[in-house]
């Protein structure tokens, strides 16, 4: 018999790209539980997630490039393959981007949710319901779901945050875009993004407009399990710097928790269903 040991101090580095890529929290989450003191300090701490809408054209040239880049040629082995386009596109605009977001691009304030380290459960973290919503004073045209996070480390007289903001200095996690089947030109938006774990330690995403308990419509999969990396031409420069840390008052207060549970099964029906007309899909997002 081995008398098991707990620590005062839990210590990790489990972020992926968007925070719970590759599901590291999850392992993080049962060290704690294992091996930390009841009332023990966990560094970090907690984390907020941030999603606000964005206008990245560049990015939809370039993923519907790829979507084409094969179609039509006359020496693809004299094969015709227009009849799969449609399929080609959707795949790639389902693919998550990882890529530097500039500031001048994100259109709106960011709609914030917090995971809490020390309290949420492994359960809760494989499903994950994340508001988003956004009002303007004029229309604004978007065509994708910006994403970063900030995390916070909490000390006994300060908090230090860890902040991957496109308005703060470029690191290692740079930030996440969902593109939009179609841009939208609107003033406002409310909805909400599912994330369900799944086997490959990756995350099944969804952009659902309406609210979870109200008839909400699937705009768009998506999939962190082979994600566009966009970021390549940025390794000339500083990719992490302790700049990016910045000091925050203890009392600081946290947003408000996340929703881990759906309120609601999301129905598979017609309604459900993703349109395979961009039309209806943009009316939605409006």
């Amino acid at each position: 018999y081995q008398r098991r040991v707990h620590g005062d101090v839990l210590i990790s580095e489990p972020l992926g790209f968007w925070l719970i890529n590759e599901q590291m929290i999850q392992t993080y989450v049962l060290a704690r539980d294992k091996w930390l003191k009841p009332g023990g300090l966990m560094f970090p701490a907690y984390s907020q997630f941030c999603i606000a809408p964005c206008y990245v054209p560049d990015v939809r040239r370039a993923t519907l490039a790829k979507s084409q880049g094969w179609l039509g040629k006359p020496d693809f082995y004299n094969l015709d393959f227009t009849c799969v386009e449609s399929d080609s596109r959707m795949q790639c605009m389902e693919r998550m981007v990882v890529d530097q977001i500039l500031p001048n691009q994100v259109l709106s304030a960011s709609t914030d949710s917090m995971i809490d380290f020390r309290t949420i459960s492994v359960e809760g973290l494989n499903r994950l319901t994340l508001p988003f919503k956004f009002k303007s004073p004029k229309n604004i045209l978007w065509d994708a779901v910006g994403m970063w996070f900030d995390t916070y480390f909490v000390g006994s007289s300060a908090t230090v945050c860890l902040a991957t903001a496109p308005n703060q200095r470029l690191t290692c996690w740079y930030q996440t875009l969902c593109l939009l089947p179609e841009p939208s030109m609107t003033n406002q938006f409310e909805g909400y993004l599912t994330f369900v774990a799944n086997q490959e330690r990756t995350y099944d995403v969804t952009l659902y407009s309406g609210s979870p308990s109200n008839n909400p419509f699937k705009i768009q999969r998506y999939t962190f399990t082979q994600p566009v990396y966009r970021y390549y031409e940025h390794f000339q420069d500083l990719i992490w710097d302790p700049t990016t840390l910045v000091t925050c008052p203890a009392h600081t207060a946290p947003p408000p928790p996340i929703q881990t549970t759906t309120p609601v099964e999301h129905r598979e029906s017609a309604q459900d269903d993703i349109s395979t007309s961009s039309t209806t899909a943009t009316n939605m997002v409006q």
